[in-house]
């Protein structure tokens, strides 16, 4: 409140201007999912890229259902299964690091055809 003044419910337009350009700004930057759609489409070519796109929006559509049901209310709830969901997380990621390293039958690369480099981008 300033000078005294009521509230009345509306947001301070330099305050909502502040968030709109930083909002904004978090858009546009290019961040971890550009760089693997660039990545991936880079490898593959534009319907790969495409497919990593439509995956990399799929989930964020699931985290963000996730969120409006609550889980970030039972996460807080409960931390110890945030935490093991977590570290759950970080063993997943690193079982992907090994895989990617390391192809199917042992060796450093394996040839993928095109339709399952699809798939896995997605």
């Amino acid at each position: 409140m300033r000078g005294g003044a009521k509230h009345d419910g509306m947001v301070d337009t330099s305050l909502y201007a502040a968030f709109l350009i930083a909002a904004f700004a978090l858009c546009v930057t290019p961040g971890p999912d550009m760089m693997f759609i660039v990545a991936v489409g880079g490898r593959g070519g534009p319907l790969t890229g495409l497919t990593a796109a439509v995956g990399v929006a799929c989930a964020m559509f699931v985290h963000t259902v996730a969120a409006a049901l609550g889980l970030s209310a039972l996460f807080l709830a409960l931390p110890t299964l945030y935490h093991a969901l977590r570290w759950a997380g970080a063993a997943y990621l690193l079982f992907l690091a090994v895989r990617a390293f390391r192809g199917a039958d042992g060796s450093l690369e394996a040839e993928a055809t095109p339709r399952q480099g699809r798939r896995r981008a997605f």
